[in-house]
This record gives C-alpha cells, sequence and structure tokens, in this order.
C-alpha cells in the first residue's frame, strides 16, 4: 500500500518537475540573447540560479 502510494507521489514529482524544467528553458530560451548579452557566464549558470 505504502509502496504504491510512494509510487505515484514519485511520478507527480517527476512529472511537475519536468513541467518546471521546460517552462524553465522555454523562459530562459526566449531571454537567451539578452541575458547572454549581459553575463557572459550565463551559459556556465543553472537557470534556477538566475532567478
Amino acid at each position: 500500500m505504502l509502496s504504491a502510494i510512494r509510487e505515484k507521489l514519485q511520478f507527480l514529482c517527476e512529472q511537475i518537475v519536468s513541467c518546471i524544467l521546460s517552462l524553465l528553458l522555454n523562459l530562459e530560451h526566449n531571454h537567451y540573447d539578452h541575458l547572454h548579452a549581459r553575463v557572459p557566464w550565463a551559459e556556465a549558470v543553472p537557470p534556477i540560479m538566475l532567478w
């Protein structure tokens, strides 16, 4: 019982994380040119660090 619930929670968490990551990647992609022009080290920093 508990393992089934844990699996469902893990699946949900993975879905949420992948959704958030794709949103972040879209935002980063849209603002990449502006960001890169101002911040040369942006490539080395994960998107989450820039928020």
